[in-house]
């Protein structure tokens, strides 16, 4: 899966703002695992993602992979491999932590105890986690999905034209 997102914020960006934004986006990761893996029982579960995060981190357990263009604006272009149910509720968790919509849940068929355990868990992240505080903070927003491939067999570029990062493959687009 990829996915991009867009820091907005025109002026220095505050480090400690970037690291928690994309802290916050790699526990996603861990929140797909802790749903799937069925281990929905505690209550603090900050403090469990957090405890996860450096178990994880540590074990080189984490997939996901960032490019990043810092130039206030930039932006940041994600990549997680794994499996299609894994992606598609990482993609929802995603969505759920932007508020934004995405349509990757519609046929995956998650119980109603694991869809308030990850609705409960992204709440606490914007809230108690404060990822929603860090977010405005960089002014960051998920991009729109980039539809390249597609244009581009329709009207192939002029020799003029330059293709710049991130290359797109052909089974996928940028976005969610």
């Amino acid at each position: 899966m990829h996915f991009s997102t867009k820091i907005n914020k025109k002026d220095k960006i505050n480090q400690f703002k970037i690291i928690e934004f994309q802290r916050a986006i790699q526990k996603l990761e861990i929140l797909t695992n802790i749903t799937e893996d069925g281990d929905l029982e505690d209550k603090d579960i900050l403090k469990k993602l957090e405890g996860l995060y450096f178990e994880y981190g540590n074990a080189n357990e984490l997939n996901l992979s960032t490019k990043n263009s810092f130039l206030s604006p930039g932006n940041t272009w994600s990549d997680i491999p794994g499996d299609d149910r894994k992606l598609r509720i990482l993609a929802f968790t995603l969505g759920l932590l932007f508020s934004a919509q995405v349509d990757a849940i519609d046929d995956i068929h998650l119980s109603e105890e694991q869809m308030n355990y990850i609705t409960a868990s992204v709440s606490a992240m914007k809230d108690e986690g404060n990822f929603d505080v860090i977010k405005e903070g960089i002014m960051a927003s998920l991009d729109q999905p980039n539809h390249i491939v597609k244009e581009l067999e329709a009207k192939p570029p002029k020799i003029s034209e330059k293709i710049t990062f991130p290359k797109l493959k052909a089974e996928g687009d940028i976005g969610v």
